[in-house]
């Protein structure tokens, strides 16, 4: 009986391990984030730069003179 009860108080889990496991799962479900948002902010901006219509957009684009 003594077994048993030892092996229960061993089970059980400390107060600063749950703060530490809410912790690690805070801290890697907002990681784990950051690269939707990037994402998500990315395919909202307005591109930069004007879509270039054919070999002529194309050489211009490129810095070359007529």
């Amino acid at each position: 009986m003594k077994w048993q009860n030892r092996m229960l108080a061993q089970a059980q889990v400390h107060p600063d391990r749950w703060i530490m496991l809410i912790f690690v799962v805070a801290t890697a479900g907002m990681f784990s984030l950051i690269p939707l948002v990037l994402n998500a902010e990315i395919a909202n901006s307005p591109a930069n730069h004007s879509a270039l219509a054919g070999e002529s957009g194309l050489w211009s684009a490129l810095g070359a003179k007529d």
